[in-house]
């Protein structure tokens, strides 16, 4: 399976049957290498805002009794999002509302044109994997000197090693004698 959403093949005839105002299809992607790893979008557009308000709430109970509650694993069930699209702008007020609505999954609202499985896969690459998100290289023109305090200091001066031959653990036990024993003595 790719790194990216891909259609999944599932029947959504209930849902289409229920909402005939709405456009259903189904997307996922497998994250690491367990099969049951799965991250799953139902994407649902629409055209009218009307359809968007009267109806968000139903489809969200459908699809968590229809087909949530089968899912394969229980990270299928936690990693399950539903993806709201409305041709016509969405006021604030009712997009924060269905985002942060917490009843059964997470909800992504979209002001869009009704788009093909290609740009729903971009839509949810974008919004649920971060794939636009670049890192830039950050370069600090000062070097940083580490201030370190005297003991790690005289460590780093040291020719003790890391080495597990018997010879370099009694070259590290005799330096922190040495040191314990500095130390003792420049306490009295």
């Amino acid at each position: 399976m790719s790194n990216y959403f891909v259609q999944r093949d599932i029947d959504l005839s209930s849902l289409k049957s229920s909402f005939d105002a709405w456009n259903f299809s189904c997307l996922e992607v497998q994250v690491g290498l367990s099969e049951n790893n799965l991250i799953t979008v139902f994407c649902c557009q629409t055209q009218h805002l009307e359809n968007m308000k009267q109806d968000w709430e139903r489809i969200n109970s459908e699809i968590t009794a229809d087909y949530l509650l089968k899912s394969r694993s229980d990270f299928e069930h936690w990693n399950t999002y539903l993806l709201l699209i409305c041709s016509e702008k969405i006021p604030k007020n009712i997009h924060y509302k269905i985002e942060n609505d917490t009843f059964a999954m997470r909800k992504i609202v979209a002001t869009n044109k009704l788009l093909n499985s290609d740009h729903l896969s971009q839509i949810a690459n974008q919004k649920i994997l971060s794939s636009k998100i670049t890192l830039e290289k950050i370069e600090f023109n000062a070097k940083i000197k580490p201030i370190f305090s005297e003991i790690t200091t005289r460590l780093l001066r040291s020719k003790v090693t890391l080495g597990q031959s018997p010879s370099d653990l009694d070259s590290r036990v005799q330096w922190l004698n040495d040191e314990l024993e500095r130390i003792t003595t420049n306490e009295d």
